[in-house]
């Protein structure tokens, strides 16, 4: 809802940028842990510092671009998230073939 209404969101917290994505909201990421820059990567994005020393001019370097263009990040998003899609069904295929494997030796018994 109201995350959906911001042109950027900057978090430091991981769960702020999954939420932003899921919006379609620009993002930029402020490093807290490895889990932010794993986050960041696939939209082609680096952490604009760290949460004890945030790089500012970074900072304001992604919040320009993003302000400038906010559909090129709408566009990448879609690709992440269809990426994303993509990777969850394939596991789930195997999760499926493994448990009926496991079923299929339980019922040979």
């Amino acid at each position: 809802g109201v995350l959906g209404q911001m042109d950027v969101i900057i978090s430091s917290r991981l769960h702020g940028l999954i939420l932003a994505s899921l919006s379609n909201v620009p993002l930029v990421g402020i490093r807290r842990g490895t889990k932010i820059d794993s986050y960041l990567r696939p939209y082609g994005l680096a952490p604009a510092g760290t949460f004890t020393e945030p790089d500012l001019g970074e900072m304001e370097n992604q919040l320009r671009q993003h302000l400038a263009k906010p559909a090129e990040f709408r566009e990448k998003a879609a690709k992440v998230r269809e990426a994303g899609q993509g990777r969850l069904k394939k596991a789930a295929k195997e999760l499926g073939a493994l448990l009926e494997k496991i079923s299929a030796s339980k019922a040979g018994k």
